[in-house]
C-alpha cells in the first residue's frame, strides 16, 4: 500500500485485483458411502460481486451452448460473416449480454471448427497437392520425408 501513495510516481498505479477474499467451498469424498460432502463453506466476501449486467463477461460464464454451436456452424457454412452471426444471435436472445458468450468466444469456436474440418492438418493437404502435381506433370519431382517426433 505504501507504493500507491507515492508523490513522485511516473505512472498511475495499477488497480488492485487481489483482495484475499475469505469465501471458499471445500468438498471431500467420503469413501465409506462414496459420496461428495461439503467439509467447509464460508459465504462472506470482502469485495463487491460482479453486477448481473456484466456476468456474461466472467470467463466461467462464457460458453456457447450446443444449440448455439450448431446454429453458428450452419450460418458459417452458408457464408454468413462472423460479425453478422454474433449480431443475429444477440438479436434472437434480446441483447449481447443475454447471448451467454462474447465475440471472442464465437471467433475462437469458428476457428476451431474450421481447423477441425481439415483432414490430418495442413501438411497432409500440401503433400496430397504435390503428389497430384507429380501425377499430372512428368517433369515435376517432389520428395518428402515422413518424420515422427517422440518425446521421452
Amino acid at each position: 500500500m505504501r507504493y500507491l501513495d507515492l508523490d513522485d510516481r511516473s505512472r498511475e498505479a495499477r488497480s488492485l485485483t487481489r483482495t484475499k477474499c475469505p469465501a471458499q467451498l471445500r468438498v471431500k469424498l467420503d469413501y465409506g458411502c462414496e459420496r461428495w460432502k461439503v467439509s467447509c463453506f464460508v459465504e462472506s466476501h470482502n469485495h463487491d460481486l460482479t453486477p448481473p449486467q456484466f456476468a456474461h463477461l466472467v470467463p466461467a460464464n462464457c460458453r456457447l451452448t450446443v444449440t448455439d454451436k450448431v446454429q453458428v456452424e450452419n450460418l458459417h457454412n452458408f457464408g454468413v460473416k462472423t460479425c453478422h452471426i454474433i449480431g443475429y444471435i444477440a438479436f434472437q436472445k434480446g441483447g449481447y449480454r443475454h447471448a451467454g458468450f462474447t465475440r471472442k468466444d464465437l471467433y475462437n469456436h469458428i476457428n476451431f471448427y474450421r481447423r477441425s474440418k481439415v483432414k490430418n492438418g495442413d501438411a497432409n493437404a500440401a503433400i496430397n497437392y504435390l503428389i497430384g502435381k507429380s501425377n499430372n506433370d512428368p517433369l515435376f519431382f517432389g520428395l518428402y520425408i515422413w518424420v515422427i517426433y517422440t518425446t521421452f
